[in-house]
């Protein structure tokens, strides 16, 4: 079959390949009560203490959502293994950092956490050349154009 039916094909749920998907782009207030729909949610492991499942935890228990999709959520290795559940049609939702459902195959491929909250300190804490170029590099125009280019905020001293 090279293209759908166009009527009345019965399906599995989902769409013609039998593959489900959340019609949302990002978990806000606004929506995250819809989570409970799905009937498995791919998040990388909280348990084991990966920071994006950590994150999605903290968010979900934050909005009083935790309890609706604890018992659906398929714990990942990581946030691309979440994703490639949720490509393979393993799952129906997958959780992931906003940077990494660019990397999606699959349209509305992810419900993305905003997690504007997530921060990465860096500072040279030894003397050395080599570092010093480094933590310059991290706010110069070049990494302001790679910063941009996968989604990342851009860093700010203080």
């Amino acid at each position: 079959m090279t293209a759908p039916p166009a009527a009345n094909w019965p399906t599995n749920g989902g769409n013609l390949y039998n593959e489900r998907y959340s019609p949302l782009k990002t978990i806000d207030r606004s929506n995250v009560s819809q989570l409970k729909r799905f009937r498995r949610v791919a998040i990388a492991n909280w348990r084991a203490g990966v920071p994006a499942g950590v994150y999605a935890r903290s968010y979900l228990m934050t909005m009083n959502a935790w309890r609706d999709v604890e018992t659906r959520a398929i714990p990942t290795v990581d946030v691309r293994a979440a994703l490639a559940a949720f490509d393979s049609g393993a799952v129906d939702a997958a959780i992931v950092y906003r940077t990494d459902e660019r990397l999606a195959k699959r349209r509305h491929a992810t419900l993305a956490l905003d997690a504007t909250s997530i921060v990465y300190p860096a500072a040279v804490i030894r003397k050395s050349a080599v570092a010093q170029r480094f933590f310059d590099f991290l706010f110069s125009d070049e990494a302001t154009r790679i910063f941009t280019r996968y989604g990342f905020t851009l860093p700010t001293k203080r």
